[in-house]
């Protein structure tokens, strides 16, 4: 029997099983990394869909900890039968990082390892949580109004300054900090120095696609798209929607009887972003020009959009399975976590998604659309990521190796 047989291992950290076919992706390679370093290693993972996450990875699973009602307590009793716990991928640091936190520090009073891999953060925390809304912004306004002083910016500077002390002391204890680009250490260094902490990458940028073959689609889509001769992948969020929605099906009906594209709508949310596409699509004067085919799963996704001749993009994983297959994009930012990903590869992001610049957007649209001139640049951005995320790896399979040799 190998070494690493009693090794237990907890992924968590992340709402898996929530609808989001990116935290699924960063899921799918990360099991794949976790078990080529340790191949006898046993794996659970928490998610709000056991049964089939079980199937898909032959893997053990638990409840959805830190984002469903079961108690921490419940969590921490659990959590003290493993040995490491792992928080992995999205962007938890600034969208939910007391949630976070709470699982860490958790496992940490049972004495169970911590270790934070490729997690990324954006340079802002997530407004629905930690900006002043509701009561509490009315009041700061009527003290605002007598007094000349901005209360609400205060207390969200406080709020703030409390969650990057949380953030400083819990992780200061992880066993190993992986960060998934070097925006997100430079955000995460705001907090405290962690000078053992480094640059690793997504984890999805290992994600593997189905044949093309083997892709079930309804027939019309199928006909449609094999017989395009230029496809524009899409997908707007709608977790912070597009306000300008008129002007954007405008524009994409321009775009598609200018440069006789067929845009290919790809919802990472099968539900709410296949539903404010629909919307996007009922304003469209020629929405026959379109196709929304209902694939679920990662290595469908990053098999269609392979095939693409461009990608355009609210939501970050899209562009990576995208950029797998050297696909040039362009961003609409929500948050800094768009841009910070697509710098590194020089590529533009077109405004936010409470302004959309449609001059860039049509400028660089047309510009991938007639001539890719990408892949060789592309290539070199996506040795270095992998590079990295090997480098992690090898720092990661060290932490294993320690851990274990104490079981």
């Amino acid at each position: 029997m190998s070494e690493y047989s009693r090794l237990k291992i907890m992924l968590g950290g992340v709402p898996l099983g929530c609808d989001n076919i990116g935290d699924e992706a960063t899921l799918a390679s990360a099991v794949g990394i976790f078990r080529r370093l340790m191949p006898e290693c046993e794996l659970t993972v928490c998610t709000a869909k056991q049964r089939e996450t079980a199937s898909k990875f032959n893997c053990n699973t638990l409840p959805l900890y830190g984002f469903d009602r079961s108690p921490l307590s419940e969590f921490r009793r659990v959590v003290a039968n493993y040995d490491l716990f792992i928080w992995f991928g999205a962007t938890g640091l600034s969208d939910y990082p007391e949630t976070a936190c709470a699982l860490l520090e958790n496992s940490q009073k049972a004495g169970v390892a911590t270790v934070v891999w490729n997690v990324g953060m954006n340079n802002v925390f997530n407004p629905m949580l930690y900006s002043l809304a509701g009561k509490k912004l009315k009041l700061c306004k009527l003290l605002e109004s007598v007094t000349w002083v901005d209360w609400a910016a205060h207390f969200e500077k406080f709020i703030h300054k409390r969650v990057r002390k949380r953030l400083a002391d819990t992780l200061g204890k992880s066993r190993l900090i992986v960060l998934r680009d070097e925006a997100s250490l430079l955000e995460l260094r705001k907090c405290a120095s962690f000078p053992q902490a480094m640059v690793g990458a997504d984890s999805a940028i290992l994600q593997k696609s189905v044949e093309f073959e083997s892709l079930r689609w309804e027939d019309h889509c199928a006909q449609m798209f094999n017989s395009a001769t230029k496809r524009v992948a899409l997908c707007l969020s709608s977790q912070s929607p597009v306000g300008e929605l008129d002007d954007f099906a405008a524009w994409l009906d321009n775009l598609n009887l200018s440069e006789n594209v067929l845009t290919i709508m790809l919802p990472m949310n099968p539900i709410t972003d296949y539903e404010f596409m629909e919307k996007l699509r009922s304003k469209m004067k020629y929405s026959q020009k379109t196709i929304m085919p209902r694939f679920i799963e990662p290595e469908e996704i990053q098999c269609v959009v392979a095939k693409c001749n461009l990608v355009i993009s609210s939501r970050l994983h899209l562009m990576i399975l995208a950029l797998n297959h050297l696909i040039p994009c362009i961003g609409i930012a929500r948050g800094s976590k768009i841009n910070s990903f697509l710098d590194q590869f020089g590529l533009p992001v077109a405004g936010s998604t409470g302004t959309v610049d449609f001059n860039t957007l049509d400028y660089y649209a047309k510009k991938y659309l007639g001539a890719n001139d990408f892949s060789l640049q592309g290539a070199k951005v996506r040795k270095k990521m992998v590079k990295n995320l090997s480098e992690a790896e090898s720092r990661l399979k060290s932490v294993l190796y320690e851990i274990n040799s104490r079981i």
